[in-house]
């Protein structure tokens, strides 16, 4: 193969640094440098109906080669992934079904078209950390059986860079599970945001996207415009408005927000719990604390009342030295509490009061002292501290 002046160049320049000839050969004819093939079992649902759960093989295969596409062209490196998908009986081990795709694709275990156990696979997550390009973001709805293909839906994402100014359209940043629409099947919850960055700014919009989970038809809900630098993560949380089919929240910081069609007016940190067919408002509380992303969560009724309680954990500070925890009510919205803390979990009745209560850890590191604490505490649903435990390392 005749290679290009520019190549050859650097070519030379590499056997001067003591790249093996063999390395350097394999460069000249762009077949693969290095290869790596990972292997994970791991153990899913009864999917076949035999009464035993069975067990997914996960092989990835990594590859990168080193080449060059011209004439005016320097050497680039080129990475592929390979994902083969295997279903084997957990009674003897036997294969059930096998897919092979030509990308990194994660399987997930769940309710899919027909009601039943089965797979969804989710590729395409690691081209999104690419540069500049269209890339896709893919799903495929399969059969616990046999492995066949009910529905596959794709989203396209364009990247592009113009000088000082970067672009991001429909750039995925968080993906969940809830069943939002009627029907057995687990829906899929996106938010894909658009993103223009310079120097000094970054502007955001978020819309959220509900693909269903029987026919894999994407169902657009109401855009969301937020503030500079936010990232709006849409969390399923579970049912707030009492109709049976989950909800979810989204995080924002607007600076003042006059409100819409979806939304109250708010002003400051804002939570919106939206229905998860339509996206619709439930409740908005503003005026919280919230500094550069809100990550939410469901848990159960810790308080009382007719639905769950809502959790946020966010950075505290702008430097991010420590996360808070807000509690709110799930069926109004109402600010229960903040606190300090890494995460918040639901536990069982601790304190015997009839209801459940929940833990957090939390954790501050000195390296003037070289010391480490981390902090596990329980509470009741009201906020009452139950007790704590420190470990000092």
């Amino acid at each position: 193969m005749d290679t290009p002046p520019i190549f050859e160049n650097t070519l030379r320049t590499m056997k001067e640094l003591g790249v093996p000839d063999r390395i350097l050969e394999q460069i000249r004819s762009g077949t693969d440098i290095d290869s790596t093939t990972d292997v994970y079992a791991f153990g899913a649902s009864d999917l076949n109906g035999d009464g035993i759960r069975e067990i997914i093989e996960w092989r990835v295969t990594y590859a990168f080669s080193v080449g060059t596409g011209g004439q005016n062209e320097t050497t680039g490196v080129e990475e592929r992934f390979a994902t083969v998908l295997t279903l084997r009986s957990g009674d003897d081990g036997k294969k059930l079904w096998r897919r092979s795709y030509d990308d990194f694709v994660i399987p997930v275990d769940t309710i899919v078209a027909d009601g039943r156990k089965g797979i969804l696979t989710i590729g395409g997550l690691l081209s999104m950390l690419g540069t500049s390009g269209e890339r896709n973001l893919d799903f495929e709805s399969l059969k616990g059986t046999n492995g066949k293909r009910f529905w596959s839906r794709s989203f396209t994402s364009i990247e592009s860079d113009d000088v000082l100014t970067h672009i991001s359209e429909d750039a995925p940043i968080s993906i969940g599970l809830a069943r939002a629409l009627p029907g057995k099947p687990m829906d899929v919850v996106i938010s894909l945001a658009t993103q223009v960055s310079t120097l000094f700014t970054t502007t955001v919009a978020a819309r959220v996207v509900v693909v269903d989970g029987k026919d894999g038809e994407p169902i657009a809900h109401p855009r969301l415009d937020v503030s500079l630098g936010w990232l709006p993560f849409s969390n399923p949380v579970g049912d707030l408005d009492g109709d049976g089919l989950d909800d979810y929240v989204v995080a924002n910081d607007p600076g003042v927000d006059l409100g819409g069609p979806q939304e109250a007016p708010s002003v400051g940190g804002t939570i919106y719990a939206r229905k998860g067919t339509d996206g619709s408002e439930i409740w908005t509380t503003s005026g919280l604390e919230l500094h550069d992303f809100g990550w939410a969560g469901g848990l159960p009724n810790v308080v009382g009342g007719t639905a769950g309680e809502v959790a946020l954990i966010t950075p505290n500070d702008p430097q991010w030295r420590d996360f808070a925890v807000y509690l709110f009510d799930g069926t109004t919205g109402f600010l229960r509490w903040k606190k300090l803390g890494l995460g918040v979990m639901a536990l069982g009745d601790v304190d015997r009061d009839g209801r459940i209560d929940l833990a957090m850890g939390d954790a501050s590191i000195s390296f003037k002292r070289h010391e480490a604490v981390f902090t596990s505490s329980v509470f009741a649903g009201s906020g009452r501290k139950i007790y704590e435990q420190k470990h000092h390392w």
